[in-house]
């Protein structure tokens, strides 16, 4: 059962970031099928590269509508607070891979 939120604006900023997390979920899996063409030249990197994006935008399609309606319930009671740890952890996820992503054409 689907419980209405009580939003005044229905294109709201939790609705907006809902998609853009959406969309970054989306070019992860992008890229992570793009990188199968090099896959036969760098595979053990270039196999955990991949790994690594579908993980992660595994992981943001998991907790996207759970997400969305925690901040949307927050802002109809007027008690919302940043999501830290959500973009600290994209962040760190960004560095890693773009680490290995320099590894690849530094070493190999």
């Amino acid at each position: 059962m689907t419980r209405h939120i009580p939003v005044a604006d229905p294109g709201l900023q939790p609705e907006r970031t809902a998609l853009s997390w959406g969309r970054t979920a989306l070019a992860m899996l992008v890229c992570s099928s793009v990188l199968l063409r090099w896959s036969s030249a760098y595979p053990g990197v270039i196999f955990t590269v991949i790994v690594l994006l579908a993980l992660v935008a595994a992981v943001i399609i998991a907790l996207n509508r759970r997400v969305y309606r925690h901040d949307a319930l927050h802002l109809a009671n007027e008690r919302s607070a940043p999501n830290v740890a959500a973009v600290f952890a994209m962040t760190l996820a960004m560095c890693v891979l773009g680490g290995l992503g320099l590894y690849v054409v530094i070493v190999a």
